[in-house]
């Protein structure tokens, strides 16, 4: 999961949809069997905290870190 969280994130390689995987609050992945490898892929649903306390600390922190 690291690889994908990497891909989400701010940065030269990412897309930038979320500012640091410490904001993600849960992960979603399931495995299911399909009948050709046309159906074969991923399917991934990843949400962020939706605690305002725990987000606003979470940006404090990271603004004080030097990237």
């Amino acid at each position: 999961m690291k690889i994908v969280f990497d891909l989400l994130r701010h940065g030269p390689q990412g897309l930038g949809i979320i500012e640091e995987d410490s904001y993600i609050g849960e992960v979603y992945a399931t495995k299911q069997l399909v009948d050709t490898e046309e159906q074969e892929g991923y399917r991934i649903i990843i949400e962020e905290h939706h605690d305002p306390e725990m987000l606003r600390t979470l940006r404090q922190y990271y603004s004080k870190t030097p990237a």
